[in-house]
């Protein structure tokens, strides 16, 4: 090796290790962000980004806003996708309900298959009176309407928050489609129109405080993998999460007495498990599993699901035979059985506990989630002794025994199906997904 070589390596070396100037620095980025030129574009990690991550819509399942790093966030655009009657439009009429409730939202909702159920709407929490539907009769029209609607409600002075569902893109047609004219580059110009169109609106939605939920299908067959979605590389690469749903295993009640022999037993499926995966992330750590509950009459059950999770990644001591336990404060609690501990559950103080336990587990899992997660566990933290204390201090002053309801304190709601231990269920959430499906995905 020649010592040219070595002369021209250490001066390149130390050029890149120079010291930066900061002084000089601060002083050119003042002076590009007032250039007239530059309309004023150049921003600082000190200001308060147009995107801040402080934004954020919760689901109120606690697990899968653990996996997506808090929740959804203002101005990004994400996917919720899977197969037929895995969940998906159901999943966004409870977030839609959360979103209005907590933050007196406006939802705007693109119904391309005229399937919107207004009393399901209502009844997982969605406001009528804060909800714009629109129907779509093609793509054009879609991305147009939102642009038109997000314009009316600035110019009108109504700054609220917004959240725009488009259920589903894959269902709704291109105008040569829909007019009968080239219909066979149809799948050809469907993408093109798809990434054309979310270049545009992703400028936008920072803007108006908005975020984008796409809702997919998925290409089934013997080519395809089981997680190609319509729409082409568009909808991935502008997409902050892509949600996999997957129907799992289903949940059954049993409506007869104990004493009736097993095999005359009356047993009805009144739910099932849905597997929530993120195949792609940019908020948070991707490729994170959720096994939700959902029941047919009242939705996903944030309070089950909570339960099972913080057992199932043995977060708090629970045996094979059933008997858990977990000290809150100076109490503990003992139980037998995951029903006992839904029940235990309904009280505020231990339902911010177990949830404060998720929150802790992924930030001490990845430490890239840290930062992001540890407001979580300190406001948890703080209210779950907060609530015990209010408890405590009613209880010695009265005989009379009360909820966290009756001292104004929000409980979470437990479904009113009382279902009885969930069948066995496989644990790999879909059997021919694995990492290198994922890695060499098309």
């Amino acid at each position: 090796m020649s010592t040219n070589f070595h002369n021209d390596f250490d001066r390149i070396f130390n050029f890149v290790n120079e010291p930066l100037d900061f002084a000089t620095f601060n002083k050119i980025k003042s002076e590009l962000s007032t250039d007239k030129k530059l309309h004023g574009s150049i921003l600082s990690l000190d200001d308060d980004l147009p995107f801040d991550l402080s934004a954020i819509i919760p689901t109120g399942i606690i697990p899968l806003d653990a996996i997506l790093g808090g929740g959804f966030y203002d101005g990004r655009i994400y996917e919720i996708f899977g197969k037929e009657s895995s969940g998906k439009t159901s999943l966004m009429y409870q977030v839609c309900g959360s979103f209005q409730r907590q933050f007196g939202g406006i939802v705007i909702w693109l119904e391309s298959e005229n399937a919107f159920d207004k009393e399901r709407f209502i009844n997982m929490g969605g406001n009528k009176d804060a909800t714009i539907i629109i129907p779509t009769d093609s793509l054009e029209s879609g991305f147009q309407k939102i642009a038109l609607t997000l314009s009316k409600l600035r110019n009108n002075g109504i700054n609220n928050r917004v959240m725009i569902v488009w259920d589903t893109i894959a269902s709704c047609p291109t105008e040569n489609e829909l007019n009968g004219r080239e219909w066979g580059s149809g799948m050809m110009e469907r993408p093109r129109l798809i990434k054309k169109h979310l270049r545009v609106l992703s400028q936008k939605l920072a803007k108006h405080r908005a975020s984008l939920f796409l809702l997919n299908q998925v290409f089934q067959g013997d080519t395809y993998d089981g997680i190609t979605t319509p729409g082409g590389y568009g909808i991935r690469h502008f997409t902050t999460v892509r949600l996999y749903l997957m129907r799992g295993d289903d949940i059954l009640q049993d409506f007869n007495d104990s004493d009736i022999d097993s095999n005359d037993r009356d047993t009805v499926v009144v739910g099932n498990y849905v597997f929530m995966y993120t195949l792609k992330s940019k908020q948070s750590v991707p490729r994170q599993t959720v096994r939700v509950r959902f029941y047919f009459n009242t939705g996903y059950d944030p309070l089950t699901t909570l339960c099972d999770y913080v057992i199932d990644k043995k977060l708090i001591n629970y045996s094979s035979n059933g008997f858990g336990k977990f000290t809150i404060g100076n109490i503990d609690y003992t139980f037998r059985g995951r029903n006992r501990l839904y029940e235990l559950a309904t009280d505020y103080s231990v339902y911010l506990y177990l949830s404060n336990l998720v929150f802790k587990y992924f930030s001490e899992r990845f430490s890239t989630m840290s930062d992001k997660l540890s407001p979580y566990t300190a406001y948890l933290e703080r209210k779950t002794l907060e609530v015990q204390r209010l408890l405590t201090e009613h209880l010695s002053s009265s005989k009379e025994v009360k909820t966290a309801e009756a001292l104004n304190i929000t409980t979470p709601t437990l479904s009113t199906i009382e279902p009885i231990e969930p069948l066995e269920t496989k644990e790999i959430f879909y059997k021919d997904l694995n990492d290198t499906d994922i890695e060499n995905e098309p």
